[in-house]
Parts: structure tokens; C-alpha cells; sequence
């Protein structure tokens, strides 16, 4: 499959929006859409995927600081230790699963994160 630059930049602009929107990790995003739609091999995927977030959470977070939205840096900062540690295994130890697994492993993860969230959603319009 060839890797059109416009469809590219149609659906980084989707992922984009709909991240900053929700708040949602644009990495998931980026990966079905690399992996799943493009069939690119998932270590190539991660890589990519990881570069693409930082520059959409880069410019996310600078706007919402610009329109005066808050951000609570004593939580970001309460969880920057495990998410260095994270980082720093996740690659050490991925390029040890096989791909297929590795697909399975992404799968189920974002349907239990999916699941939770709609769950979750249902008690907080319970309680309004």
C-alpha cells in the first residue's frame, strides 16, 4: 500500500482534533491508523506513533495554556517518574515480543481502556 502524504495529513489532522478534544491518547489513534489501515509493522508504528504525540501534545498543551485552560503540573509532575521509567522499558522489552503479539497486546488494551471509560461514563451520568 502506498503511503499517500494528503491522506496522511487528512487523518493526523482528525487525530489531532479529536486528541485535544477529548484528551485521549492520539498515540492508539495513531497506531490503528498506521497499523491497521496502512499495515506498516508495529515496531516501525511505535516509533513513529511516539514522535507524532509528542508533537501533538506539545502544541496541544501550549494552546490550551494560551486560551487559559489549566493544567495541573503537581499532577504531571507526581507522574513523570513512572512515565520516564515506562519509557525507558517499553522499548527495551517490545523489540522481544513478536509482532503478532505485540498487534494482540495493542488490541486488547484499547478495548478494556474503551470499555472502562464507556463504563465509567455511565456511573458519572448516573450520579448527575
Amino acid at each position: 500500500m502506498t503511503l499517500n502524504p494528503l491522506w496522511l495529513s487528512v487523518g493526523g489532522a482528525g487525530i489531532g482534533f479529536i486528541s485535544s478534544l477529548f484528551g485521549i491518547g492520539g498515540g492508539n489513534l495513531f497506531l490503528f491508523l498506521l497499523a491497521s489501515i496502512y499495515r506498516l509493522p508495529l515496531h516501525l508504528v511505535v516509533g513513529t506513533t511516539l514522535a507524532a504525540v509528542l508533537f501533538t501534545s506539545l502544541w496541544s498543551c501550549a494552546n490550551y495554556l494560551h486560551l487559559g485552560m489549566r493544567v495541573d503540573w503537581v499532577l504531571f509532575f507526581n507522574l513523570a517518574p513512572g512515565l520516564v521509567l515506562g519509557a525507558l522499558l517499553g522499548p527495551k522489552y517490545s523489540k522481544f515480543i513478536p509482532e503478532v503479539w505485540l498487534r494482540r497486546l495493542a488490541g486488547v488494551a484499547l478495548v478494556l481502556a474503551g470499555m472502562f471509560m464507556f463504563y465509567r461514563s455511565l456511573s458519572v451520568q448516573m450520579l448527575s
